[in-house]
């Protein structure tokens, strides 16, 4: 893990974190709900604070046909695929790692352009931002709520994601480890074309 995200410093900024969620809600509970959800607390060089969520592991899986289920390799597919599904470890931690996989992927490739925006409208503060990503197209440039990432800032938020990535891989690997696909759940269903 890169010394920017120690232990010792994820526990400063999460106490950091607090404050500033203190700021946004009254009630106590959904001020731990939402400490205990942030999983990577990251603070920029121009002093914003934001937060990569917890990542929920996935355990139910469903597959769309949009044919007749009668006799059609489409039906034959998405039944395999839902029994695959619930046999394969594979598949399992794959499904599971895919959204944070994507995310490194795209601020590698610069895919689209991240841009700080605050995290809640009632939020008195203008530290705790959000990250919202935007398409070349949609860019909000002439926008004041929306501050475009640095090259500086887009390495960082980088790190954070892959320190998440380390962090999630191992949970659903002690996940695996404790149930096994046990508790997968997955099916079939017919979609509306």
């Amino acid at each position: 893990m890169n010394k920017i995200f120690t232990t010792t410093s994820q526990k400063e900024l999460k106490a950091q974190y607090r404050v500033l969620m203190a700021d946004v809600w009254e009630d106590e509970r959904m001020i731990d709900f939402c400490t205990k959800n942030a999983d990577v607390i990251i603070k920029f060089a121009n002093g914003f604070v934001a937060e990569i969520e917890k990542p929920s592991i996935k355990t139910h899986f469903c597959f769309g046909y949009r044919l007749s289920s009668h006799d059609t390799e489409e039906f034959d597919n998405a039944c395999d695929m839902a029994v695959y599904a619930r046999k394969s470890e594979e598949y399992f931690k794959e499904k599971n790692l895919e959204d944070l996989k994507r995310t490194i992927k795209n601020i590698e490739e610069c895919r689209f352009t991240p841009y700080f925006r605050n995290h809640y409208c009632s939020q008195e503060n203008d530290i705790l931002k959000g990250i919202e990503w935007f398409e070349y197209y949609n860019e909000p440039v002439s926008n004041p709520e929306y501050v475009k990432l640095t090259e500086a800032d887009k390495a960082l938020l980088l790190e954070a994601y892959k320190v998440e990535l380390e962090r999630f891989s191992k949970r659903v690997d002690t996940y695996l480890k404790k149930y096994g696909t046990s508790k997968v759940k997955s099916w079939s269903y017919w979609q509306d074309a």
